[in-house]
């Protein structure tokens, strides 16, 4: 954990995306910091956990922290007791229809039929050379709004029936596109994928922990 009262947390984000999880051991996935400001950063595998894992874990700590006396500055240590047998929710499969439907099945099938050129993916940008020496570099950079602006945001995707998710997609792949636009003409797509919570389908409230979620992916 830092010491430091000065350390940022674009720092502390790129350290802690930049150390991978190990798999195959009894280490839990799953991290917690809590910093000299209070602040806490929850940080855990997407194995364990969707987005709105994220969001229980913090309520559910944040009600914790509530029932402790602030006049305690001492004591004893506190003992957790681990329940003999932990319930966990059944997987999305279980939940949810989750059979391809017959486009999707023909799509799949004709990519792998119709030649290479004939496709997007020819002309498709889909990241650089990933490297197999080099350790992972995470870059992070935090932008944060005020609850005011977060409000005018919210209303007008709404007034556009779209959603945030959808507003930061677009806005990310416009000035990515502009960005790699001098160095990758050759390229007209960027392939993308957004969430999405499957948490509506499933009946699973947002204050338990899971892992329904799926993906949309474009071109």
């Amino acid at each position: 954990f830092p010491t430091s009262d000065d350390v940022s947390l674009e720092t502390l984000f790129n350290s802690y995306l930049g150390n991978c999880f190990q798999y195959g051991t009894t280490t839990p996935l799953w991290r917690l910091a809590i910093l000299p400001d209070q602040t806490t950063i929850f940080h855990f595998d997407h194995s364990i956990g969707d987005g709105q894992s994220g969001v229980a874990f913090h309520n559910d700590f944040l009600d914790a922290l509530n029932t402790v006396s602030s006049k305690v500055e001492s004591g004893p240590p506190i003992i957790v007791t681990i329940p003999d047998s932990l319930s966990l929710q059944p997987p999305a499969e279980e939940k949810m229809r989750m059979a391809p439907s017959f486009f999707r099945i023909l799509k799949v099938i004709l990519s792998m039929i119709l030649p290479a050129s004939w496709q997007k993916a020819s002309s498709t940008w889909t990241g650089g050379m990933v490297s197999k020496q080099d350790p992972l570099r995470v870059h992070t950079r935090l932008w944060s709004l005020t609850a005011d602006q977060a409000s005018r945001l919210l209303k007008a995707c709404r007034a556009h029936n779209t959603t945030i998710t959808s507003f930061l997609h677009t806005v990310c792949v416009a000035a990515l596109g502009e960005a790699l636009q001098p160095q990758t003409k050759q390229y007209k797509y960027i392939a993308t994928s957004i969430p999405i919570s499957l948490r509506r389908f499933t009946s699973i409230p947002a204050d338990t922990f899971c892992d329904h979620v799926g993906d949309s992916s474009w071109v």
